[in-house]
C-alpha cells in the first residue's frame, strides 16, 4: 500500500480490480472495422499498427519521442502476439486483446503519459494479484513503451515468462499465498501506552546535543574534523578517549564536528621511563600504527613508458588482453582510463 501512497514513488495502481474497463463505443467499432480489414487483406504488422493509427485508436502525444515510441511499442506488441500466438494476427483471441490494450491505454496510460517529461522520467505503474492473457501483454506493451513496472505477485508467478526473454530483476518470497484483493486503506495499527512512552523517552535522550546516540543514529550526517591543539601532557590523555569525549565534539544541523589530533613531539623528556612508557602506550591503541625504519615507502624505478608502448597493439589503442597479462595492470588502467576521459 506504501508503494502506490507515497508521493517519492509515484507508482500508478494496475490490477485485475483497478481495471477501468470502459471503453467508447466509436473505439470499438473501430478496432473491428481494422480487424475485418486485417481479415480481408492479411495486414503486415506495420500496415495494422498504421490502420490502429488512422482510426484514432492509438494514443496521441505533442512530445515528437514519446510520439514515435507509442507506434514502435505497439508494433513490437503486435510482433510478440503473432510470434507466440497460433495463426498469428488471425487467432480469435486478437479481438479481445486489442479492445483492452485500447482501452487501457486511454483509460490509464494517457493521463499520465501527458503529464509526463522523458527527459526526466517514464510513468512507472505497480502491478497487484493474478493476471490474464490481456494484462499479460498490456505490461509488454507499457514495458516496451519505457514505463517502469513492478510486479508484485504473491503467489510467485512471473506474469512476463512468455513474453520477455532478458533478464529481470526478481525476488522470491519464501511463503507464497493465493492474491488477496488490493487493499483501498492502509492498516490502522494502533500503539499502547507503554510503547508511546517508550519512545517519549528514546527522543528526549537520543536528540541532538543530549550526548547520548544510538548506533547509526548520525549515518546521514556529514562529518567535519577539527584538529584540536594540545599540550605535551594532554596529549596522550586525549588521544585514549573516543572523539564524543573530545572537546569540541558538536552534533547540530546535519553535521558532526570530530575532534582530531595530530601532533609532532621534538626532543626526550627528562623522565626517560615515563616518556617510554607513553609512548609504548601509544603504540598498543587499536588504531595506532608503528613505523620502525625509513624510509617507509618505496621508490618505483620502472619506465613506464614502455610498458605502455609494449600495450599497445596494432592500431596504437591500448590493448586489455596484454594489459592484464602484464604485472603492471593496474597502472596501465589508470593511464587508460586517464587518458579517455581527458
Amino acid at each position: 500500500m506504501d508503494y502506490v501512497s507515497l508521493p517519492e514513488w509515484n507508482l500508478h495502481l494496475l490490477s485485475e480490480e483497478s481495471m477501468d474497463k470502459s471503453i467508447n463505443n466509436t473505439h470499438f467499432q473501430s478496432i473491428q472495422k481494422v480487424l475485418n480489414i486485417n481479415h480481408e487483406q492479411k495486414l503486415s504488422i506495420n500496415r495494422f499498427t498504421a490502420f490502429l493509427d488512422g482510426e484514432k485508436l492509438l494514443l496521441k502525444s505533442d512530445i515528437p519521442v514519446i510520439h514515435r515510441k507509442i507506434r514502435e511499442a505497439m508494433i513490437v506488441t503486435m510482433e510478440k502476439y503473432a510470434s507466440n500466438e497460433k495463426d498469428g494476427l488471425k487467432n480469435p483471441d486478437l479481438r479481445r486483446i486489442l479492445v483492452d490494450l485500447v482501452k487501457w491505454s486511454i483509460n490509464h496510460l494517457q493521463p499520465v503519459l501527458e503529464n509526463s517529461d522523458p527527459q526526466r522520467e517514464m510513468p512507472k505503474f505497480l502491478w497487484y494479484g493474478d493476471f490474464k492473457k490481456s494484462h499479460q501483454y498490456f505490461l509488454f506493451y507499457l514495458i516496451k513503451l519505457g514505463c517502469d513496472v513492478v510486479i508484485f505477485h504473491p503467489e510467485g508467478k512471473d506474469i512476463l515468462a512468455d513474453l520477455i526473454t532478458e533478464p529481470i530483476l526478481t525476488h522470491h518470497f519464501q511463503n507464497k499465498l493465493p492474491a488477496e484483493a488490493f487493499p483501498k486503506e492502509k492498516r490502522s495499527r494502533k500503539t499502547t501506552v507503554a510503547y508511546r512512552a517508550s519512545r517519549e523517552i528514546e527522543t528526549i535522550l537520543n536528540q541532538e546535543g543530549s550526548g547520548l546516540y544510538k548506533p547509526w543514529q548520525l549515518r546521514d550526517y556529514t562529518p567535519q574534523s577539527i584538529t584540536l591543539k594540545t599540550t605535551y601532557d594532554e596529549l596522550f590523555i586525549l588521544c585514549k578517549e573516543i572523539a564524543m569525549i573530545r572537546p569540541d565534539f558538536e552534533v547540530g544541523n546535519g553535521q558532526v564536528k570530530i575532534p582530531s589530533l595530530f601532533a609532532k613531539i621534538q626532543g626526550v623528556s627528562k623522565n626517560r621511563k615515563e616518556y617510554w612508557d607513553r609512548l609504548q602506550a601509544l603504540t598498543q591503541l587499536e588504531q595506532s600504527f608503528l613505523i620502525r625504519q625509513l624510509p617507509f615507502t618505496k621508490a618505483g624505478s620502472s619506465d613506464y613508458r614502455f610498458h605502455y608502448r609494449n600495450a599497445l597493439d596494432s592500431d596504437g589503442i591500448l590493448s586489455p588482453e596484454k594489459m592484464m597479462q602484464s604485472h603492471y595492470c593496474l597502472f596501465l588502467f589508470t593511464n587508460w582510463f586517464t587518458k579517455r576521459n581527458c
